[in-house]
Order: C-alpha cells, then sequence, then structure tokens
C-alpha cells in the first residue's frame, strides 16, 4: 500500500499545486482500478480526470507492476510452504502434483 502511495504522491507532484490532488485519494482510485477489472471503469475515469490521461495510464502501468510482484512473491512463497514437506520425501515431480491433489481435497473436507 505505501509503495502505491509513493507512486502516486511523484505522479500528483508533476502537476499544478493549486490543482494536485490529494495524494491518498489517487492511491486509492489506482488501487480500485488495478483490483476492480472491468466494474472500476468509473474509478479510471475519475483518475484521469484527476491526474490526466497520461499520468493515470503511468501510474497504472506502475501499479499493475508492483501489484505483479507482489502476487508473485506471495505465490512463490505458498508454493515453496506446499512443497517443503514433498521435498523432504525426496518426491519426483510427477507423484508431487498427485500428492497435492490429495492434500487439497483433504483440506477442503477439514
Amino acid at each position: 500500500r505505501r509503495e502505491l502511495e509513493e507512486y502516486a504522491e511523484d505522479e500528483v507532484r508533476e502537476l499544478d499545486r493549486n490543482l494536485a490532488p490529494d495524494p491518498g485519494v489517487v492511491a486509492g482510485l489506482v488501487a480500485t482500478v488495478l483490483l476492480g477489472g472491468r466494474r472500476a471503469r468509473v474509478a479510471g475515469e475519475r483518475l484521469a480526470e484527476r491526474i490526466g490521461a497520461h499520468g493515470a495510464l503511468r501510474l497504472r502501468d506502475r501499479g499493475g507492476r508492483l501489484l505483479e510482484e507482489h502476487v508473485d512473491r506471495v505465490m512463490h512463497v505458498e508454493r515453496e510452504r506446499r512443497l517443503a514437506p514433498l521435498d523432504g520425501l525426496e518426491v519426483h515431480p510427477e507423484p508431487q502434483a498427485e500428492l497435492i491433489a490429495a492434500l487439497s481435497v483433504l483440506q477442503k473436507e477439514r
């Protein structure tokens, strides 16, 4: 969240001081655009109105890369956590998929 707010502050700094919107509002709009999909079209329009079309695109691109990095990191940690027991057993890749699927079924039944 803080990184996205910093990106918003950077973009707002480029605007005329008298017309510059609140960076927190800009960060909120970007987060809505990134996470809301098609339903967030209005938020994208509001963002462009506040900081301009080019600024909105730049901010959306930077925020998108940031979101992608964080999701990749979370997925990597989760993958490592789930595969740790299999690594300890020295199980090869083919049976790993079957074991992971079975574990998922067991966890859902709990």
